[in-house]
This record gives C-alpha cells, structure tokens and sequence, in this order.
C-alpha cells in the first residue's frame, strides 16, 4: 500500500511542531520493524505528553495526516486517557484514519498489533468499537497490567482476585508480552499475586523472570552447557527460592510493596537510596544497566528515562538476545560508558 502523507507531515501545535516523517512508511514491515521505533522515541522525548494529545485531538485543529501521527505516535505513552481518541478515530469515515486507530490502540494496551493489509471496514470498526468500550471500563477498576494478568490465568479456567471485567482471550506468551511492555516496579505485587495463583508451568516461569526483573532479584541460578538444556530440577528450586522470597517480602503485610523490596534489594548490593524515583537514585540505576544482572536491565533502563535518559526499551523476556545486548550498548553509549564513547572523550588538559 502506498502512502499519500509526505516525508514531512507535520502537526501544529502551541509548543512547536509535531514532525514524524517516519509515518510516511505506515502501515507496512518497516514501519513495524524500524520506523516505529524511531517515531516512538521522538514521541517520549519530545512530545508534550497524554494530556496535552488529547487536548489538541478534541481541539479540531488536527487533519488527515495530523490525526494519523498523534493516533499511532500517543500510543507509546501506554496512557489509557488516551483511549477516548482511539475511540472517537475509529469511527470517522477515513479509512487510513481507522487503520491508524486500530493499531495505535491496539499498541497502546500492549497487545499484539492487528492486521492491515486491508482496510478497517464498518464492521471492523464497529467490532473494534465494542472492544475498546469494554476495555475502558474494566480501566475504571484495574489497571493495564491486571487485565493482561487476569488474560493469562483465564487460560487455566482461574481468575485475578475480585476481576470480574473485560480482558482480551490471548495464550500465555502473548499475555506475558504484553505485560512485559507494560509493567514497572509498583506492579510487582500483581505479578506475584498471579504467580501464586497459576499453577501452569510456562505461565509460572515466565511470571518469575518478570518478577525477576522487577524486584531486582535472581531465583534461576547457573547457566546450561551449549549443547544441553536446563533440567527441571533448576526451575524447581527457582521457583522454591520466588516462594520464599515472597513470604519475607509480606512479612509485615499481606500485600508485596515493589518499592520496598527493590530498595531492601539494592541496599543489600551496598547501595541504600531514600527512594527509587528520587534523582540521587540515577546512579544506582545505572550501574545496575551497566554491570547487573541482563534481567534487570530493562527495568533500570525505563528508571532511568525517568531521571531523564533516552527512551530505548529494553526486554526482559529477550534478555540476553544479539537485539537487546545492541539496544543496551545503544544506551550506555549514549552515557560515554562503552569503549567507543570513552574514546570519543576529549583528552584531560595537560597540567
């Protein structure tokens, strides 16, 4: 499919201009593949934000390509203030308009991106409708992050405490996905929850390595030789040591603080912080990119665009993929911490 919107679509706003000629590619592989990427970073460090985005869809300033951009570039925010927009693009008559809604919002809750290759008929925009109705109010109750909980263990026939809402039907691996774009540290209690609840053995270990990633801790111990895989007997104690990690975790109360148990975890490491979002925390978060463990990698890399880095995701369910391993020196290079960018330093003035 040919796009009709110029290299440099551009959207005007008060506080400059919104420019995405990464769009010009959607929808299509590349896009997905590459431009995505590009457009969604510029979006979380540019961009004025949830509020500002649905302030100026509702403004009528936006046209045909300004619609396109802010419905699949807002998605990056992961923000369900958005999904009115979504909601209200889904319905317009252009069908390029549609298109960009159905994947934006799609790509807003985390879920896997739909099919494009045609258009969004009537009846695809109505059925989409349906959909995001139903999600917007099982978010009046839970979050993102419990809906795709509650998706996993509806494939066990089990249910998320007290979740009697809405939650899309998806196998485990695309339902841990989806949390895994999702989740930050104050999830860390759902997760745990879940993991309690499932008696699944792939859903299990995949919760643990999230958990893994969030509480800063390391339950699968040991590696596997090349040509052999991991035993049973590994994830076996893995999960043993999660159980008892959970029971100190809830020692004094009945429900796992995420905050309490990453800043109990990183003063073990010998590094005692007020706070995990407080400014004096950066440097923690960044020797934890540059020398922890590769699970946890991608929680220090969302805490640290927090304090103001770049938006460079990482996984952790990948970890340790050729991908991921380049995205994390992407980040550290943007730092000065790999070789090639300590080089870049200018030399010490002579004394």
């Amino acid at each position: 499919m040919v796009s009709i919107i110029g290299m440099a679509a551009q959207v005007a706003l008060t506080s400059g201009l919104l420019y995405s000629p990464e769009i010009s590619h959607f929808p299509g592989a590349f896009f997905d593949t590459t431009a995505k990427e590009q457009m969604q970073r510029r979006v979380m460090e540019s961009w004025p934000g949830p509020s500002a985005m649905v302030k100026l869809w509702g403004s009528g300033r936006l046209r045909r390509e300004g619609r396109i951009i802010v419905l699949v570039g807002a998605a990056a925010y992961h923000d369900p203030r958005l999904l009115p927009i979504y909601r209200d693009g889904i319905t317009l008559p252009d069908e390029r308009v549609r298109q960009a809604a159905a994947y934006g919002y799609r790509d807003l809750i985390g879920d896997g991106l739909p099919n494009l290759a045609g258009d969004i008929g009537t009846w695809d925009a109505h059925k989409f409708g349906i959909e995001m109705d139903r999600v917007a109010q099982t978010l009046e109750k839970h979050t993102l992050v419990v809906m795709w909980l509650n998706a996993m263990l509806s494939n066990e026939d089990k249910r998320y405490p007290d979740f009697r809402s809405f939650s899309p039907r998806r196998n485990v691996r695309d339902c841990l996905q989806s949390v895994e774009r999702l989740m930050r540290i104050e999830d860390l209690g759902d997760l745990v929850v879940t993991f309690e609840l499932s008696e699944d053995q792939t859903t299990r270990l995949g919760l643990l390595r999230l958990i893994e990633a969030l509480s800063l801790s390391r339950f699968v111990i040991g590696r596997a030789p090349a040509n052999k895989g991991w035993g049973p007997d590994v994830y076996e104690q893995a999960m043993a040591g999660l159980d008892g990690a959970i029971e100190q975790w809830r020692r004094s109360d009945c429900r796992v603080d995420g905050e309490r148990v990453v800043l109990s975890n990183l003063a073990g490491m010998g590094a005692r912080v007020p706070g995990i979002a407080r400014s004096d925390a950066c440097w923690v978060w960044l020797n934890v990119l540059r020398g922890g463990d590769p699970g946890w990698r991608a929680t220090a890399a969302r805490q640290l665009y927090d304090c103001g880095g770049p938006w460079i995701e990482l996984s952790v369910l990948q970890a340790e993929s050729a991908e991921n391993l380049a995205r994390r020196d992407q980040l550290l290079d943007w730092y000065q911490l790999t070789p090639k960018a300590l080089a870049r330093k200018p030399a010490p003035p002579p004394k």
